[in-house]
């Protein structure tokens, strides 16, 4: 029996259904109600608040996909549990239905067992993240890595940014893999991942703690990696949903958690962006990456972002005939945080060999810079937290940086 009595809506059109459903979950204590289609569904929620709905996809007058999304236009039902039951179990079917809002999808003939344990993963989620805002604040430091011009260095600079990190303050860091549709993560660190987002956001309302670190995949820096799904059309799985239910669990278990967030305005994008403490916005000095810079700026500025944590990077991906920094830096409107030295040799060795920059035997311009860039990032909440001894890493640092 539940201490709280709980109320579940089951919509199907089919009277065994229904029944069969209301028996089970009444006799776990439970408040359940039920209605033959989404219009049915609709006028019950009005009278009647649910905590989670299961529903049927293929109902007369208002079918599951339209029941979501018309649930997902209200305030008072945009984050109401869904549960859509349908007998088609195809990739299409289940795109559609998470594209329509669903929470989770079961296909027919289902196991019972199987279903009472998603609702109570769902059920325990929603009160979780009723708090979430907050909650998230007291977590480990969340960096996003964007631009909207390839070319720039992006995905290196997460890459290398993760494993300094780890290794300059022997703390615990994650790093995601949102690039899509084609992530790159994986081949710049030399890792063949079984199981990626993809596979993840197939399994999401089994997302709990332990099956989140599990699936990550350890690199031999310490850094743990969640890749991109190696299928391109798996990216489409890969929803706003799915970053408000692993963000808090990464930033719970992680001092720091970066992510290489592509070029592209993805509702997953936004969502990892909004939540942001830093937003690392990489260009080259040439006018095509100066203009999309200034484009994504001002999209930040619309969407009301503090332009304080967002901190362009400029990287010499050639050598000459280069636009001056200071001339970039009016035409943005913002400062130019860090720069990268021109460095082609060591950049493609890098990724054709598969190991970090800041790893590789030898030091050069480019992982000096990325390893102060690390520094320059964290130092203010870092530095002073004790330590046994100081790490190689961040010694060399404040060797360059402070003498």
């Amino acid at each position: 029996m539940t201490s709280n009595t709980e109320r579940i809506l089951i919509v199907d059109d089919s009277s065994l259904i229904t029944k069969m459903l209301r028996v089970k979950f009444g006799s776990m204590g439970f408040d359940v109600r039920t209605a033959t289609d989404g219009l049915l569904a609709l006028e019950v929620i009005k009278g009647w608040m649910p905590d989670l709905m299961i529903s049927d996809v293929m109902m007369p007058n208002m079918g599951g996909y339209e029941l979501c999304k018309t649930l997902r236009q209200s305030p008072e039902t945009a984050n109401l549990p869904i549960i859509l039951l349908t007998a088609q179990s195809g990739v299409t079917e289940k795109v559609k239905g998470f594209e329509s809002g669903a929470d989770d999808y079961v296909t027919k003939p289902f196991d019972f067992e199987e279903l009472e344990a998603r609702v109570r993963v769902l059920l325990a989620r929603s009160q979780a993240q009723k708090g979430e805002s907050a909650h998230e604040k007291q977590g480990g430091e969340l960096f996003a890595c964007f631009s909207p011009k390839g070319g720039v260095g992006t995905t290196t600079i997460a890459v290398n940014l993760a494993v300094t990190l780890t290794q300059m303050w022997e703390a615990k860091t994650a790093l995601i893999d949102l690039a899509l549709p084609i992530g790159q993560v994986a081949v710049f660190m030399d890792l063949r991942p079984n199981f990626t987002l993809g596979q993840m956001a197939q399994k999401e309302t089994l997302l709990d703690e332990d099956f989140v670190l599990q699936a990550m995949l350890p690199h031999n820096s310490g850094v743990r990696v969640l890749s991109a799904p190696r299928a391109p059309e798996l990216s489409e799985l890969i929803t706003a949903s799915l970053i408000e239910n692993l963000f808090p669990i990464l930033r719970d278990n992680f001092t720091f958690v970066i992510v290489d967030a592509g070029r592209n305005f993805t509702d997953a994008a936004l969502s990892i962006l909004e939540r942001a403490d830093r937003i690392l916005l990489p260009l080259s000095p040439d006018l095509a990456s100066l203009q999309a810079t200034a484009v994504t700026l001002n999209t930040f500025r619309e969407l009301e972002y503090d332009l304080e944590k967002i901190w362009p990077i400029l990287s010499w991906t050639f050598s000459q005939d280069a636009l001056p920094q200071k001339e970039m830096e009016r035409a943005l409107g913002v400062p130019i945080q860090i720069v990268l030295p021109y460095d082609p040799r060591t950049v493609v060795q890098s990724i054709n060999r598969g190991t970090p920059v800041v790893m590789q035997a030898g030091k050069s311009a480019i992982s000096e810079a990325l390893e102060n860039a690390a520094y320059q990032l964290t130092a203010e909440n870092h530095l002073g937290k004790p330590r046994n001894g100081e790490p190689p890493v961040l010694r060399r640092v404040r060797k360059r940086l402070v003498g």
